[in-house]
């Protein structure tokens, strides 16, 4: 008898580990680290923003506007530094989770291993590099801070977020291992801790009026301690079969690794560049007036890829675990529920948002914004398509087919910045939100839905037959 989802759903929310000495053990115990994380997900989004909503009463009491935006605003460097890790946590998470899935430990040893060494490497570049930039680019000036009375005070703490941010580097690749390993609730649970710490941690520096670099100290820095923590857990008690050493450091795994991990960072700035500069195309052709009104509709819909997020991103190493384990079927149903799932989740957060968002903008903004009907519908439609090709994503990353998405992700850029530029003067701002969507439709989720079923499952057909 067919074992119904709900059923599956149910046998899966228990903290005891299933039986995966054959194929149906091993589909609940997927499913059951799954929604350990998608539940967990919410937890740390939620200490964090409690913490958000804490300190900034705390801090702006005594730091004053002016100062407390100068604060606010060191987290532009992220821009900047985002991409330092060189897409190599993504591309741990299919190695070790396919290597999990063929049980090869030693290869998923070697390849924590590599990318500790490397990210070691990229730290000290960046504790090196930066501190000798300075002298030649004013960081203060770059992020508009130049008028400040204090700039050695800003400048100090530009330096401690750069160096605290560097360590953090190979620190915090502990939870992309967690991820790979289907214990991201594990990782949230740690993660949860340093923002309740930090928090801890601001309202002793805001009894005692910090200074600004005492403030990015804790902010950046406390949260290391549970990320060491939780390596010490993970790598001396829990896991130490994956422990990682310099002696098992392979230059061909770091190798294949960094040429896998620089096609997600291709993937992570295509990304960028197509999303980031949807803003900057409105300020230029509307004005400055326009851009706001853009941003707090596009911050109200945010909420939808970030519940959706919780469902998905658990898929990509369950997914990995499972090419490694060559459990075609399986693969095949996880994403047709996945894409069930978030095409349900995001349709009726759509619809409710659609329906209110006209009151909620009204008391939200104290009636400053007012977005027409056609821009809520284009936002509505883009929160479903992107929650549909999410699950797909997932599993394309998974089996590593990165060059093909990277060409549709650089195609999927240039056309809409085009289209939008091109339709925004007669359009207005509805043309971005829906060029956006139509350009997706025809640059990726068409061409991923006719590559998996075309190509990917036809090559799993085949390989299925031999």
């Amino acid at each position: 008898m067919k074992i119904t989802l709900i059923k599956e759903v149910r046998q899966a929310l228990t903290l005891r580990r299933s039986d995966v000495t054959d194929s149906d053990g091993r589909s609940r115990e997927r499913y059951r680290r799954m929604l350990l994380t998608s539940i967990t997900g919410p937890i740390t989004s939620g200490c964090g923003f409690l913490s958000f909503l804490i300190t900034v009463p705390l801090t702006l009491r005594y730091l004053g506007p002016e100062r407390y935006g100068a604060w606010m605003s060191l987290s532009a460097l992220m821009v900047f530094l985002r991409f330092s890790d060189l897409g190599l946590g993504n591309g741990l998470v299919g190695a070790i989770s396919q290597a999990e899935g063929r049980g090869d430990r030693l290869y998923a040893k070697r390849a924590i291993s590599s990318v500790l060494v490397c990210l070691c490497i990229v730290s000290v570049v960046l504790l090196i590099t930066f501190p000798i930039s300075t002298h030649f680019i004013h960081w203060d000036y770059v992020l508009g801070l130049g008028s400040l009375k204090d700039r050695g005070e800003i400048q100090a703490a530009i330096l401690v977020f750069v160096a605290l941010y560097s360590i953090g580097i190979p620190v915090n690749m502990v939870q992309q291992v967690q991820r790979s390993l289907q214990q991201g609730y594990i990782s949230n649970f740690w993660v949860a801790g340093g923002s309740l710490l930090s928090l801890a941690g601001v309202y002793i520096a805001a009894i005692h009026h910090a200074r600004i670099p005492w403030l990015v100290a804790i902010i950046s820095g406390v949260p290391l301690l549970p990320a060491l923590a939780n390596g010490f857990t993970l790598y001396f008690i829990q896991r130490p079969d994956l422990r990682p050493s310099l002696r098992d450091f392979d230059k061909e795994a770091a190798k294949e690794l960094l040429r896998k991990g620089m096609l997600f960072l291709g993937l992570g700035i295509a990304g960028a560049l197509a999303f980031d500069s949807q803003t900057i195309a409105i300020a230029h052709i509307l004005g400055p007036p326009a851009v706001g009104v853009y941003a707090v509709v596009q911050r109200l819909y945010s909420m939808i890829p970030l519940i959706v997020a919780y469902v998905s991103m658990p898929l990509w190493p369950a997914f990995g675990e499972a090419l490694g384990g060559r459990e075609w079927p399986w693969i095949a149903r996880a994403l047709r529920r996945g894409i069930t799932v978030n095409g349900v989740i995001a349709t009726v957060l759509a619809f409710v948002l659609f329906v209110f968002s006209g009151p909620i903008l009204l008391h939200w903004t104290h009636g400053a914004i007012f977005a027409s009907r056609w821009l809520l519908a284009g936002f509505s439609v883009w929160a479903v398509v992107s929650a549909v090709s999410s699950p797909i994503c997932m599993l394309l990353n998974a089996a590593h087919v990165l060059w093909f998405q990277l060409v549709s992700s650089i195609l999927f850029g240039v056309l809409a910045i085009m289209s939008i530029v091109c339709l925004l003067p007669s359009v207005g701002l509805p043309a971005v939100v829906w060029s956006m969507t139509l350009v997706y439709l025809a640059t990726q989720l068409g061409p991923y839905v006719i590559y998996l079923r075309f190509v990917f499952f036809a090559q799993v057909s085949s390989k299925a037959m031999i």
